[in-house]
């Protein structure tokens, strides 16, 4: 679990991927980001901000999605977060498909969106991004042998085997 934990923190590092001022698009969403998260911390912002990040996501803006699943996540509606975010990760945008993979691991441990979140990780041949290539040839390999293989034990083997040592 310690393992886990480090390769988490590791990749929030590596990439941003909570919902942020920077990441929203419009200046009424930035406000009301600042209303609902730093100034008032009134929930009408919040819920103002939810509706339109929804819509953003229904009408089929990507990093909108993106948005909307970060933001349902760090409300700790990480069941609804999933939908947008694999939404976004879908059609490439890297920062859901990361946050996928947070939310995968501490929460639902869902193995097989855990490889398909890296694999497209992996397909962007962004910086940094083969790590998530020998996650997703890894956890390939695990699942093909459930029988035997363990996925959700095995990510922290996978993590030493990238990364290093046990510390």
């Amino acid at each position: 679990m310690k393992f886990l934990l480090i390769f988490i923190f590791f990749l929030s590092f590596l990439y941003s991927t909570t919902l942020n001022e920077k990441s929203l698009q419009t200046d009424e969403q930035k406000e009301l980001f600042n209303e609902c998260f730093v100034k008032s911390k009134k929930h009408s912002y919040c819920l103002k901000l939810e509706k339109i990040l929804k819509r953003e996501c229904e009408n089929n803006n990507f990093c909108g999605c993106r948005n909307f699943g970060s933001f349902l996540t760090s409300e700790y509606r990480i069941e609804e977060a999933i939908i947008p975010l694999k939404k976004a990760c879908d059609v490439g945008v890297v920062e859901a498909c990361i946050e996928l993979i947070f939310n995968d691991l501490l929460f639902s441990g869902n193995s097989e969106r855990i490889k398909f979140a890296s694999q497209k990780i992996c397909d962007s041949k962004l910086e940094n991004s083969q790590q998530f290539c020998v996650i997703s040839d890894k956890l390939s390999e695990c699942l093909k042998n459930h029988k035997t293989c363990n996925p959700n034990k095995k990510l922290p083997k996978i993590y030493q085997d990238i990364f290093g040592e046990k510390k």
